[in-house]
């Protein structure tokens, strides 16, 4: 089978979406199969691609991956680091991505996989599924389009310049019925939540199938021994630093509370700001640019359980954030700032501590327990048994590949 795939997020490039379809695509090309991808020039998590240290391929040109892939790198737009230049980055190469597709007539691609973010993707998808006469299936890897509103995505985009009442308009009914529409031309969707997955059926939208996604159980070693009594409790957030994940509430809630440290590593629109704000509050929170290897590893022997933070908007109940399950492959404690689906997994699999998004009080009585009670960090291998049941690479591709094989009957 020829699987193309469109998307604005592979690697070299570092992140959720990466190490997703890093593992998705050697599955696919150790199953036989060829696979092509059209992404944009290597940036993220960075404004531009000199950021990146890594070699630049060149673009318009096919080039051999690192699993056997065919990679097309298109032209991309270098972000402002806003929510505009984001979409106007997203927008540019999903329309070069298309334009590339259009000419593969001759050697035509069996199905065509897009996935989100960026927001354009499926727009493009579905315009090239229909001139190659492809099937296309969508990706919806976050609860969009129920994120538009929920973040005020035109509100922030515009910088409030709209009136309120047409950016509500914008945000609630027109921008969400174009995106559905979207959806809906596809031949078959894909959530990576049971939750949303039930919110999409109940929309008139084609089949929708659960990937959830996943994390390799066996590439991590045990944990080290428990605590010693009377020690501070170590705190590490590794992943996106945005509003998203209102980690300010984690900052102020850290420095209220004696005898525990934060370390937050990565990158995002708020990095700065947010140690801007902790530098006021107490020395206890330290900021770290994002790594990998053996600096990452550093930090997770470091830390004692793992942040998984979400802000507390309604769409991201039926939201799994990809850092829980690669956490609970690690082994370690997770402390989830989390509600719905996310929460339920953390306490179905025995795998952390939870304090509902927004309840200060909540979190900072949660903070308390975790540090007066060594024991309170260690986990059994109940969260491996659920991600072996429920979150395996290997069973998500098989789940993939059955369902490429049924949308080209």
């Amino acid at each position: 089978m020829r699987i193309l795939l469109f998307t604005h997020y592979y690697e070299p490039e570092i992140g959720a979406p990466q190490r997703r379809w890093r593992g998705l695509v050697r599955e696919f090309v150790e199953h036989g199969h060829e696979v092509a991808v059209c992404a944009p020039v290597a940036h993220y998590p960075h404004r531009r691609a000199d950021a990146l240290a890594v070699e630049r391929p060149p673009v318009w040109r096919w080039t051999d991956g690192r699993h056997g892939e065919s990679v097309l790198r298109v032209p991309y737009v270098p972000s402002s680091g806003t929510l505009p230049g984001q979409l106007i980055d997203q927008s540019v190469s999903s329309l070069a991505s298309a334009l590339a597709a259009v000419t593969m007539r001759r050697i035509r691609p069996d199905v065509l996989i897009s996935t989100t973010p960026g927001l354009p993707m499926p727009f493009a998808a579905s315009a090239v599924a229909s001139a190659l006469r492809i099937p296309h299936i969508a990706e919806v890897r976050d609860a969009w389009p129920d994120l538009i509103a929920d973040s005020s995505l035109v509100r922030r985009a515009l910088g409030g310049r709209l009136p309120a009442g047409a950016a509500q308009w914008l945000e609630s009914s027109a921008l969400p019925a174009v995106f559905h529409s979207a959806l809906r031309s596809a031949d078959a969707l894909v959530a990576t939540t049971e939750s949303f997955a039930a919110a999409l059926r109940g929309r008139d939208m084609p089949p929708v199938t659960v990937v959830r996604n996943t994390s390799d159980v066996s590439a991590w070693p045990p944990r080290a021994a428990r605590r010693r009594v009377g020690t501070d409790l170590h705190i590490l957030y590794v992943g996106t630093v945005g509003r998203s994940q209102d980690l300010e509430s984690v900052v102020r809630a850290v420095a209220d509370v004696t005898g525990v440290h934060l370390r937050i590593v990565g990158a995002g629109a708020q990095w700065e700001e947010l140690r801007d704000l902790a530098s006021t509050l107490t020395d206890r929170i330290e900021f770290f640019p994002q790594t990998t290897g053996a600096a990452l590893e550093s930090h997770w022997t470091w830390a004692h359980t793992g942040l998984v933070s979400l802000a507390d908007v309604p769409s991201f109940e039926r939201t799994v954030p990809s850092k829980l399950v690669s956490v609970m492959a690690r082994r370690v404690h997770v402390t989830g700032v989390v509600a719905g689906e996310a929460a339920s997994i953390i306490r179905t699999s025995s795998g952390g501590s939870v304090s509902h998004p927004g309840d200060a009080g909540q979190l900072r009585r949660l903070l308390t327990a975790l540090r007066d009670d060594p024991d309170s960090t260690l986990v059994d291998d109940r969260p491996l048994t659920w991600l072996r049941d429920h979150a395996s690479p290997r069973a998500a591709a098989a789940m993939y590949l059955n369902l490429l094989g049924e949308v080209r009957r």
